[in-house]
This record gives structure tokens, C-alpha cells and sequence, in this order.
């Protein structure tokens, strides 16, 4: 058994290890080229972009219809979430197997410094299936508190009936778990992290002088349980088998 999945069974997450870096890097220079246009920047080094990207001091109005444009040009072109993925095939394939469903939506998101605006600690499923697992990609290093709050599966279990009581002790009580028990792993471009969509996760409020820039990417076995959402409503197929394309192909014939 190989460390991605060790780690994945003993912990429900796992940090992995691109198998190439190339696509990665043409990705994070198509964001900088778009930014740079779409922003109207000039001499600004595209390592500078991303950390001090908050030094920009863009107003909130511009902000997000930059956001909407982003995400936009981000799923217009496929190519960009294949190769993401495709960066870390071993891995998910090790996990999900050959046949593999993928969300049809693109997200990335950006965390400037002190920007409050994140996340209580939650759980992906059952909003979502708990066949499912999320790749959380780093545009830039993540370390401390620029990086993700991840509860293994023992903790998740043990606090999950903590996790609506809106009593301000019961608050404190989870973030003081999260402190504790909570692993903030240090990422490094080029690094991933594979974690259930069960596991009670969240990003803190990023009190680094940097801003966090990261795609998140939801994943599935073709053939596991879709959970609350309809066969390929909210997913795509992304990679099949050659045994289940023979038996697409059979199926087609048959009726």
C-alpha cells in the first residue's frame, strides 16, 4: 500500500504530490495573463500577483465582477479543470478508481489577509455525496494560517453532534478542537490535499500577509451513489474504463 492511500484510510485525507507540475504552472500564468489584462496591471511579476495580490486595494464592486469574469474564463475552457486533475492521476486514481464523475463548475477562490469572510467548520456531505471527495489545490504555498483546517475522521465523529448547536460555549468549544485536534498542513504549490467529503473542514481567517488563491474540485466514482443531487446534474463524467465504455458501447446496440 502506497503512503496516498495509507494516509487516506487511516485519516480520510491525504497530501499529495503532482505528478507533473508543467500544467499546474501554465494555469497559474493563463490566470496572470487574463488578471493582467482584465486589470489593466503593469510590471507586476506574476509571483507578486498572487502573494500581494490584497496590495492591489481593489474596491468590492470591481472585485467581484472580476470573480464573475474569472470563474467564467476558468469553465469556458475544459482543458484547464482536466489539468488540474489530470496533475494528480495517480492519486485518484489510487482513490477513485477508472471511472470517475467531476463537478462541471471551476472554483477558485482568493482569501486576502484578515478578509472574514469564511466558512464556519462544516461537512460537505450529506449536502453533497458522501462517495464523493474533494481535491483542494493551492495556486500558491499555504502554510499556517493560509492554509485549510482539517479534523481527521476520529475527531469529525467524535464532534459532529456539536455541529449546529448555535450556543456560543459549544462555538468556543469547536474552536478550541480545531486548535487542538485541527491539522493546518503546510501545502506547497505543486501539492494537493485529498480529503471525504464527510470530514469537518473549514479555512480559517487568514492572518498571514498573503493572500490565498486555491481551486477546490469535487470528485466521485462514476457508479457510487450521487447522494441528494441527480445522476450528472451537478457532475460530469471526467475519465471511463475501457471496460465501461464496451459496455456503453453494448448498451447502445441493445436498444
Amino acid at each position: 500500500m502506497n503512503d496516498t492511500m495509507k494516509n487516506f484510510i487511516d485519516h480520510s485525507y491525504t497530501i499529495v504530490e503532482a505528478d507533473k507540475i508543467s500544467k499546474l504552472v501554465d494555469i497559474k500564468k493563463a490566470i496572470y495573463a487574463f488578471s493582467c489584462k482584465e486589470l489593466s496591471l503593469k510590471k507586476i511579476s506574476i509571483d507578486n500577483f498572487y502573494d500581494n495580490f490584497h496590495k492591489l486595494k481593489i474596491n468590492k464592486i470591481k472585485l467581484n465582477n472580476y470573480r464573475i469574469k474569472l470563474i467564467k474564463f476558468l469553465t469556458s475552457n475544459k482543458n484547464f479543470k482536466k489539468n488540474i486533475c489530470n496533475s494528480y492521476n495517480k492519486a485518484l486514481h489510487d482513490i477513485l478508481g477508472p471511472d470517475v464523475a467531476i463537478q462541471k463548475s471551476l472554483n477558485v477562490v482568493m482569501h486576502q489577509p484578515n478578509n472574514m469572510e469564511v466558512s464556519a467548520l462544516h461537512r460537505d456531505a450529506p449536502e453533497n455525496s458522501p462517495y464523493e471527495i474533494v481535491l483542494w489545490v493551492p495556486l500558491v504555498d499555504c502554510y499556517n494560517t493560509k492554509s485549510i483546517y482539517l479534523l481527521n475522521k476520529k475527531n469529525t465523529d467524535k464532534n459532529l453532534k456539536y455541529l449546529d448547536n448555535k450556543n456560543s460555549k459549544i462555538n468556543d468549544y469547536l474552536n478550541k478542537i480545531l486548535k487542538t485536534k485541527g491539522k493546518l498542513p503546510k501545502i506547497k504549490f505543486g501539492q494537493a490535499v485529498i480529503f471525504w467529503a464527510g470530514l469537518l473542514h473549514t479555512v480559517p481567517n487568514n492572518l498571514e500577509n498573503e493572500t490565498r488563491w486555491t481551486f477546490n474540485i469535487r470528485l466521485k466514482n462514476l457508479f457510487s451513489p450521487y447522494g441528494r443531487k441527480g445522476f450528472l446534474d451537478y457532475h460530469e463524467i471526467y475519465k471511463k474504463s475501457h471496460l465501461t465504455k464496451l459496455g456503453i458501447e453494448f448498451e447502445k446496440e441493445k436498444y
